[in-house]
């Protein structure tokens, strides 16, 4: 990290900290004050906090105030714990009904990060492993979890994204994972054929907790010679089932 980015970043956790102390939101000007930065520094770094979820900022009283981002990560590592556990039974009984590799991933800023996973019985398989960490732009878990973030959030973390081509099926062009962020939503899963990994196809569904926010995404994957992208589609309801019962036992 740069000096500069160190100093950029020390001066966003000083909003953070200051933001905190007030319950009910607070303006630029006092803002800048608490943290003795200039007004135009201040703005910077708010804008940049907003954009990530860290901060939200209400039109009509001009204030600012802690985002749901804070709150978020400050029940993540519970969160995560909690799922892994829950998931254990999900994840079996999916792999045994469809033969095929399931997988449950959490988004880490630009990455998924794997946290469970079950082998099926079938020959070959897709493998896993947990802490692992994989693309956004061209998995299906990482669509799902990219579709189903607020508007502001997800276009700040597309803004940031590497859309590295991995395999010649790779979506690299902004616009065009856009427009497939929109169908993803629209359909509540999502599609990655050979865009990762040649030879591999994959569907991926949200995982909902009891506020309908999207906590995680489950996904089964197998080699391109065993499953079509029909056959994916097919087993959309125990896919869908094993990710409702997730959700339910995090609470």
């Amino acid at each position: 990290m740069t000096k500069a980015a160190s100093g950029s970043l020390q001066r966003g956790l000083a909003i953070l900290v200051a933001l905190g102390k007030y319950e009910y939101g607070v303006g630029s000007s006092q803002l800048a004050r608490d943290v003795e930065l200039p007004i135009s520094s201040v703005h910077r770094l708010l804008k940049t906090l907003i954009g990530a979820g860290f901060v939200n900022y209400h039109q009509q009283t001009h204030q600012y105030e802690l985002g749901i981002k804070v709150f978020e990560l400050s029940h993540r590592v519970p969160v995560v714990r909690s799922l892994t556990e829950v998931s254990v039974n999900p994840l079996r009984q999916l792999a045994k009904e469809t033969g095929e590799t399931s997988l449950l991933a959490i988004r880490d800023m630009y990455e998924i990060v794997y946290i469970n996973h079950t082998v099926g019985w079938q020959s070959i398989q897709v493998y896993g492993a947990v802490g692992e960490r994989g693309p956004l732009h061209c998995t299906s878990m990482g669509k799902v979890l990219l579709a189903f973030l607020p508007e502001e959030e997800r276009d700040f973390v597309l803004n940031g994204l590497d859309l590295k081509a991995y395999t010649p099926h790779t979506i690299t062009d902004r616009h065009q994972l856009q427009q497939e962020l929109v169908q993803v939503r629209e359909r509540s899963y999502a599609l990655a054929n050979e865009e990762h990994e040649l030879q591999i196809r994959a569907i991926g569904v949200p995982v909902f907790d009891h506020n309908d926010q999207v906590i995680a995404a489950v996904t089964l994957a197998g080699p391109v010679f065993r499953v079509k992208v029909i056959d994916l589609e097919g087993f959309l309801p125990l896919l869908q089932a094993a990710a409702h019962e997730i959700g339910v036992k995090v609470g």
